[in-house]
């Protein structure tokens, strides 16, 4: 079984015949990606709530690669990097319409 790694902050990831059950944990791991390429921002306020930064997927697939070719997530395969790639897009696709904090922009001053 193949693991990716937490090394870079990203949680361990398994790539076995229960990969399934990981689905959350890679999930997490590319939206950190996302954020850290600047594609998305996370609010300072609420944790786990995401909304549009540049909006540059090729730069989120960029670092991605950059970080499964120096062993941030365990040893490179053509598995783990079409997980997360896969991943990317979706966490992407999911959290591309917000331009705010939902949250932050539903409170009431």
């Amino acid at each position: 079984m193949e693991l990716l790694s937490a090394s870079d902050g990203h949680e361990e990831i398994s790539m076995g015949p229960h990969a399934e059950t990981n689905e959350a944990a890679l999930r997490q791991g590319a939206l950190a990606i996302l954020v850290e390429a600047g594609t998305f921002q996370e609010c300072d306020y609420h944790a786990g709530n995401f909304f549009q930064g540049t909006c540059d997927l090729a730069a989120a697939f960029t670092l991605a690669n950059a970080q499964l070719a120096k062993g941030s997530f365990g040893p490179p395969s053509l598995e783990t990097r079409k997980a997360l790639m896969d991943a990317i897009k979706k966490a992407y696709g999911e959290n591309l319409f917000f331009d705010r904090c939902e949250r932050c922009h539903d409170r009431k001053p």
